[in-house]
């Protein structure tokens, strides 16, 4: 069984890229469309080099697992009409909006009055409507934007940058959900829909505490390095005698069981740490105390321990690590790419949903499947004009 679903992706973003790779894994045939040349994310940083001495961006050859590619000149008179033809045949179309919310619209509208059924996605960075929606954006605007620049860092620096695009992950997810409701829905009305998810809307939902801290409390959020502030403490990485352990001591039992496991329960006793927000106000009096009994164990002693006394606790691992992290492997989470030898490892999926497990296939060539895909389209056009 797989997910039954014709999908046609457009622009370029980790968005939508991401997006038609979830749904590509659930067994959707996704179909990229690239322009002559290939999509200007093949040329993206990080770059490895495969079997063959070419080197290849990392970042998309992750993001475009499980789809078939082609490659159309949309500014021809023939490329606009192949790619229409596409998108009449499709269930799904995933396209990416930099600010040209009348561009988007029109081809939105366009795409249902061929066919009623589809669900077009329109992924921008503020959305299809209000003051913002003709705003270009990149991945650290829409991190500002989403409100996480403003509580990432320490307090007395300048706010930083994720360590990633998680920001596009976080965008495609968002997307990929509402495109699944539409379809649901699509399935049972024979009504298609116009899903538009802007990019500070999915990653401001997020926020654990920043709004409600805001609405209940009219606290404002603020940086605190690697401290959770305004919540609980300790909560996050915490350093010990040979690297990292993340830690989660929220609950009252959960601090209990914390002292006890580095052997400092007279901390139960004092009235600067009863509470998580305690234990905030006063975060560098606990740490000095803390600090000596963190340095004296390893990470995997302190894990333990930890795991013991029930307090949730990891190691923080290297990539190295990682790649050989028991749990994982258990999970089936790695798989190998043929394009880049024996020792390169990427995840397979994000999730797995029984039932609906495509087989892992590497991201194609550019325009690797365009005249399969085109012919497929073009009979499809025929038999619908014969009906």
């Amino acid at each position: 069984m797989a997910l039954d679903l014709k999908v046609i992706e457009r622009g370029s973003s980790v968005a939508s890229a991401y997006c038609g790779r979830l749904l590509g894994m659930l067994g959707a045939d996704v179909v990229k469309v690239e322009p002559p040349g290939g999509d200007r994310m093949r040329d993206s940083h990080p770059r490895a080099t495969d079997v063959d001495g070419v080197e290849r961006s990392t970042l998309f050859e992750y993001l475009n697992c499980f789809k078939r590619s082609v490659v159309v000149d949309e500014a021809t008179p023939a490329g606009a009409e192949e790619i229409a033809n596409l998108v009449a045949g499709a269930d799904v179309v995933i396209d990416h909006v930099d600010g040209d919310v009348e561009r988007a619209l029109a081809d939105a509208e366009a795409a249902r009055a061929r066919n009623p059924r589809i669900v077009y996605l329109a992924l921008s960075g503020f959305g299809l409507t209000g003051p913002y929606k003709s705003y270009k954006s990149n991945e650290f605007i829409d991190f500002a934007t989403g409100g996480y620049t403003g509580i990432t860092g320490s307090p007395d620096r300048e706010p930083l940058q994720g360590g990633g695009p998680w920001g596009g992950y976080a965008h495609g997810l968002t997307g990929a959900i509402g495109v699944l409701a539409a379809v649901r829905t699509a399935q049972t009305t024979g009504q298609g829909q116009l899903v538009d998810v802007g990019a500070m809307e999915a990653i401001a939902t997020l926020h654990q505490w920043s709004m409600t801290l805001y609405t209940h409390q009219g606290v404002v959020k603020r940086r605190a390095g690697n401290m959770h502030a305004e919540s609980y403490n300790p909560m996050g990485p915490v350093e010990c005698g040979d690297g990292w352990v993340s830690v989660g001591v929220a609950s009252a039992q959960q601090w209990e069981g914390f002292t006890l496991a580095i052997d400092r329960p007279e901390l139960l006793a004092d009235d600067r740490f009863q509470t998580g927000g305690d234990r905030v106000d006063h975060a560098e009096a606990l740490a000095e105390i803390i600090g000596p009994a963190l340095m004296a164990l390893t990470a995997s002693e302190l894990t333990s321990q930890l795991q013991e006394f029930h307090v949730p606790a990891s190691p923080v691992l290297t990539v190295a690590e990682v790649l050989e992290e028991a749990q994982l492997h258990a999970r089936e989470f790695w798989v190998r790419s043929d394009r880049f030898g024996d020792t390169a490892r990427m995840p397979e999926r994000a999730f797995r949903v029984p039932g609906l497990d495509a087989p892992f296939t590497p991201a194609p060539e550019a325009g690797a499947d365009t005249a399969a895909v085109l012919a497929e389209a073009t009979d499809t056009t025929n038999k619908g004009a014969a009906r």
